[in-house]
């Protein structure tokens, strides 16, 4: 720097200046530095960051058992659309096209599967097999067992709603994934995911008919019982916004209420509430209030 610059240059500059005897060291340079720095830890920090997510997105590659050429497909399959609409980005961002395809994947694939591997089950069973396997709830048990809900992507405040572990953000991420592997390996990566975390528990559910509309199955338990009235389903309550309501039912049988269960439809809350009757029933069957004779 220059060391012996006029005194009517000093209250020109527009930066912080520091005066010794015989001439001036300006902050300037610092100024700038403190920039730079600042920037490049940004850049070091955003770097770490991807370099983090992208670790950690190795660990989901091999629960999936599928590593992915192209991994935004899985960022993609990830990410909620709270949080594309909380980045601006837009509906298209989130994972809901994924969804819609890989529901359409999980269905062919479950179907085929059950198909081959029940060659016993007549039509009617083989529908309520694959409906019990593809069921928001059974979905939502299979994210959670790969811990799905640690990488999915959410707005702030759909995180401090508890999206992380909701039904519904689980099992639509679920069908994402299948989805994105589909795209990015085939059949085969899609079938990779659901032999190791969904289709396994098919032949459990074949083997304890717990496929079986458990409506109808409360239902009938009863009517051989003999009991005084069919099963009641009764709306305790009903909760959420239009569009994520969430309803809680009780069934109950004589005077008592046997089951409890929660849904995003009635519907979905009373076969919740008759499953977790029939859980109860065959333990205390003989509780159950009969006809007066």
């Amino acid at each position: 720097m220059c060391r012996t610059w006029p005194a009517r240059c000093r209250s020109a500059l527009p930066y912080p200046t520091h005066w010794a005897s015989g001439g001036t060291t300006s902050l300037w340079p610092f100024a700038v530095t403190a920039a730079m720095l600042e920037r490049l830890l940004r850049l070091v920090l955003r770097a770490l960051g991807r370099s983090g997510r992208e670790s950690e997105l190795s660990q989901l590659e091999k629960a999936l058992r599928h590593r992915f050429s192209d991994r935004t497909l899985l960022t993609q399959a990830l990410r909620h659309r709270s949080h594309a609409h909380s980045r601006n980005a837009g509906r298209s961002a989130s994972n809901e096209r994924m969804e819609f395809l890989g529901d359409s994947v999980l269905g062919m694939i479950v179907a085929a599967r059950l198909f081959e591997g029940f060659p016993d089950l007549g039509e009617g069973d083989l529908t309520q097999l694959r409906s019990s396997l593809v069921r928001r709830e059974t979905l939502a048990e299979a994210a959670r067992s790969i811990d799905l809900g640690k990488w999915i992507q959410l707005s702030l405040a759909e995180e401090r709603r508890g999206g992380r572990d909701r039904e519904s953000i689980l099992a639509d991420a679920f069908e994402a994934v299948v989805g994105a592997a589909y795209l990015d390996g085939g059949v085969h990566a899609a079938e990779a995911i659901l032999d190791r975390w969904l289709l396994d528990r098919a032949a459990d559910m074949e083997r304890d008919r717990a496929y079986l509309n458990p409506k109808n199955q409360l239902q009938e338990l009863v009517q051989e019982e003999g009991t005084h009235d069919p099963p009641r389903y009764v709306v305790s309550s009903a909760s959420g916004p239009a569009h994520e309501r969430r309803f809680v039912v009780e069934v109950e049988i004589g005077d008592r209420v046997w089951g409890r269960g929660s849904g995003a439809s009635k519907r979905e809350a009373e076969a919740c509430a008759a499953r977790d009757a029939l859980r109860q029933l065959p333990r205390e069957s003989r509780m159950i209030p009969r006809k007066p004779e």
